[in-house]
């Protein structure tokens, strides 16, 4: 395994290991998530309903809307917090920004 030393601040040091896909030995398939190439949803659980809002209206305005945008503009009578953490995860969205300037675009 290859360790890679990236500074984070002038004090201290982060080590990082290289991903399976760049580790892997050539003619290897790497195992895990695919990184470079973008998978065909298969199996698990089907989107719900909310879910096909979020990403519809995030696909109407690709300058992105805030999180409480996304809940007022798709009518959400709860925290769509776990929703968007888990289209983030998916690599479905992306978040511009930091803190309360977060917005999010579709990927």
């Amino acid at each position: 395994m290859i360790l890679v030393i990236i500074p984070t601040r002038t004090v201290s040091f982060r080590t990082l290991s290289v991903t399976q896909a760049q580790a892997a030995p050539k003619g290897m398939k790497p195992r895990g998530r695919l990184t470079a190439q973008k998978a065909l949803r298969q199996g698990g659980r089907p989107r719900s309903d909310l879910g096909q809002r979020i990403l519809s209206k995030l696909a109407d305005h690709p300058e992105g809307l805030s999180a409480e945008e996304l809940r007022v503009h798709v009518q959400a009578e709860r925290p769509i917090g776990d929703i968007l953490a888990g289209m983030k995860k998916r690599g479905d969205i992306t978040m511009l920004g930091q803190g309360r300037q977060v917005r999010y675009v579709l990927a």
